[in-house]
């Protein structure tokens, strides 16, 4: 089955009540319960029902669930904004003493996030030429809490070596987490190069023309006790999920995708032919 294909099939979690081909926009804040022991499994996460849509709901759920299946990661959240997504990512690795290494090249707000803002909370920033392999190694001690990395820097368009960064990252027992912005992750398999927790500003591709704002933590299940954290605290204590109106725009743009990637390949070429 195509990506295009299997962009359209995600099931819904629950039959929808009056058989509705798009899931619909559930926008509400709580949810009703047939008893007590069925609210106790949905709030203490023994079962995948939604129970307050600051943490779960219907129809980010299903935006979330299409991404897992054309990504093929454990699991993935649905943030407020690309902003969102990464400093979720970050906090959920880094603690007071810990450090993060990365580049000088990246997003402004990346970098104002990483040298400044947890700077106040303990978290270092250790900065060095990613592309630089030598250097990374040397950077890299053991107080690092991860490598992180846009694959192509915004804006200076500095490209480095996942799989060698990958190597350097695990053989240190710490996650390699990228911003694939730059490239629609629906055509770049990042986790092939050795990526373990990939961020995408989603405002960027799936909002289409504009229409919504939000980012995406596609988590491959290869950092122990990443997924836990994130659904148990950073949801629960920072509240930046996604809502459900932006999930339903993104999910369009979503099943929309091969059109979409077709459209910017097309002017892609035409650019680099001028």
């Amino acid at each position: 089955m195509k990506k295009q294909t299997r962009a359209i099939h995600t099931r819904f979690q629950s039959p929808d009540a009056y058989n509705s081909l798009s899931m619909p926009v559930y926008h509400t804040a709580a949810y009703e319960f047939d008893n007590a022991n069925v609210m106790a499994d949905a709030f203490c996460g023994r079962s995948s029902a939604p129970d307050y849509s600051r943490v779960t709901n219907p129809t980010v759920i299903y935006f979330e669930n299409k991404i897992k299946d054309l990504t093929g990661a454990k699991d993935v959240i649905a943030f407020s904004s690309g902003m969102a997504a990464i400093s979720n990512s970050l906090m959920a690795v880094a603690g007071a003493g810990k450090n993060i290494v990365t580049s000088r090249h990246m997003f402004g707000n990346t970098y104002a996030l990483i040298t400044s803002t947890l700077s106040r909370f303990g978290v270092g920033a250790r900065l060095c030429d990613l592309t630089d392999l030598a250097e990374v190694e040397k950077t890299v001690d053991e107080n690092s809490c991860c490598i992180y990395l846009e694959i192509i820097t915004n804006p200076q368009m500095e490209v480095a070596d996942l799989r060698a960064l990958a190597e350097i990252a695990h053989r240190h027992n710490i996650p390699l987490i990228a911003d694939t912005t730059a490239i629609p992750f629906t055509e770049f398999d990042s986790h092939a190069l050795g990526v373990d927790i990939e961020i995408v500003s989603s405002t960027k591709y799936l909002s289409g023309g504009a229409t919504s704002i939000g980012g995406l933590v596609i988590d491959y299940g290869t950092y122990e006790g990443f997924e836990k954290r994130m659904r148990s605290e950073m949801l629960l204590n920072l509240g930046a999920y996604m809502t459900p109106h932006a999930a339903y725009m993104q999910t369009l743009g979503l099943e929309n995708l091969d059109a979409r990637y077709r459209i910017q390949s097309a002017n892609t070429q035409a650019l680099a032919e001028r």
